[in-house]
């Protein structure tokens, strides 16, 4: 039996990082060819790998996982963004830009702040390019955060489903 304090102390770590996901198998199962046919690469998120994140437009996911326990493979998706749709930003330029928000002393967007801080250990920066310039990439991102309803996005969704996500 578990002494009062020691549960106590229990409950209180599996409260501090509770998330909701929600799987919504009508999401999954939609047909989503122009999403098939990309080509995600990952690093572990820290300034080391910022060398490893490419000058280009694309897609990112943030994913938290352990590679340490011989788990299979898995992760749980975060958060999704995009970058370069309209400007000249990159997913390099974004992956710093995310190395600077983790630092930083006033906190922009709290829920990203908490995965950047919380989960640290964990992260990864999951990246694809697209390099055809007629691909909406706001579009997609969108869409991605319908699919894996990202904990940490807040308005990045469909507005159907940005509708739907306020009534709870």
């Amino acid at each position: 039996m578990t002494d009062p304090a020691t549960h106590i102390a229990l409950v209180n770590i599996l409260k501090l990082h509770q998330l909701n996901f929600q799987l919504v198998p009508e999401f999954l199962e939609h047909n989503h060819s122009d999403i098939e046919g990309l080509n995600w690469e990952e690093v572990k998120f820290n300034s080391g790998n910022k060398i490893n994140v490419p000058d280009e437009r694309g897609l990112y996911a943030f994913t938290v996982r352990s590679s340490k326990l011989g788990l299979p493979k898995h992760g749980y998706i975060m958060y999704i963004g995009m970058t370069g749709n309209t400007g000249s930003s990159t997913l390099k330029k974004r992956f710093s830009n995310y190395l600077t928000d983790k630092e930083a002393a006033t906190v922009k967007r709290p829920k990203v702040y908490e995965m950047l801080t919380r989960w640290e250990t964990a992260l990864y920066f999951q990246f694809t390019t697209v390099s055809d310039t007629s691909t909406d990439l706001r579009d997609l991102e969108k869409r991605l955060n319908d699919i894996f309803q990202s904990p940490c996005a807040t308005q990045d969704f469909t507005a159907n489903v940005r509708k739907a996500r306020m009534a709870f």
